[in-house]
């Protein structure tokens, strides 16, 4: 039996859905049935990979007050301080806050790491003359930290106790 035009047309298309698939199947695999923490991993070398880094709070902004979930920072007579005694002084853990640098993640990054973002905390960070402070919503994955300012997501690599140092208790 012989293949009319037509009929080589379909095995030219068919052959050529296949390869296709056959090289897209690894990846797509790979992305279905890995484990989060390749993913994550994944994010990580993509983060790492971009040189341009961002500030998660505007430099020119002059803080007042910040209030984490368990204490609050507040300036008074040109002094910090702080609701709860710390391990560092308060006007350190402001400045680590207001120099605080990370590389901006696309939507698409997000997507693939929604499935894993544990429940976030909220940081409100008070300017100068703002009616509304402005809200960071964090995250906190095994090898960053994600930020959302409002604006855009960011990814910070820093040490758990740098941004949210341990509370001293009073008998220490």
């Amino acid at each position: 039996m012989r293949l009319t035009r037509r009929g080589w047309n379909n095995i030219i298309i068919i052959g050529v859905l296949c390869f296709i698939a056959i090289i897209k199947l690894p990846d797509l695999l790979r992305e279905r049935f890995a484990p989060k923490e390749a993913v994550t991993q994944t994010v990580t070398e993509q983060v790492n990979n971009i040189p341009n880094t961002v500030f998660v709070l505007s430099p020119e902004l002059l803080i007042q007050r910040v209030v984490f979930p368990h204490f609050t920072l507040k300036q008074s007579n040109g002094q910090w301080q702080s609701s709860a005694k710390l391990s560092i002084s308060a006007s350190e853990l402001v400045q680590r806050w207001q120099h605080l640098q990370g590389t901006v993640v696309d939507e698409a990054t997000i997507s693939k790491l929604s499935l894993q973002l544990a429940p976030p905390q909220t940081i409100e960070v008070w300017g100068e003359q703002q009616v509304e402070p402005i809200r960071l919503t964090v995250y906190a994955l095994p090898k960053f930290w994600l930020f959302n300012n409002g604006q855009q997501w960011i990814a910070v690599s820093v040490a758990a106790d740098y941004l949210f140092p341990t509370s001293l208790s009073n008998n220490e």
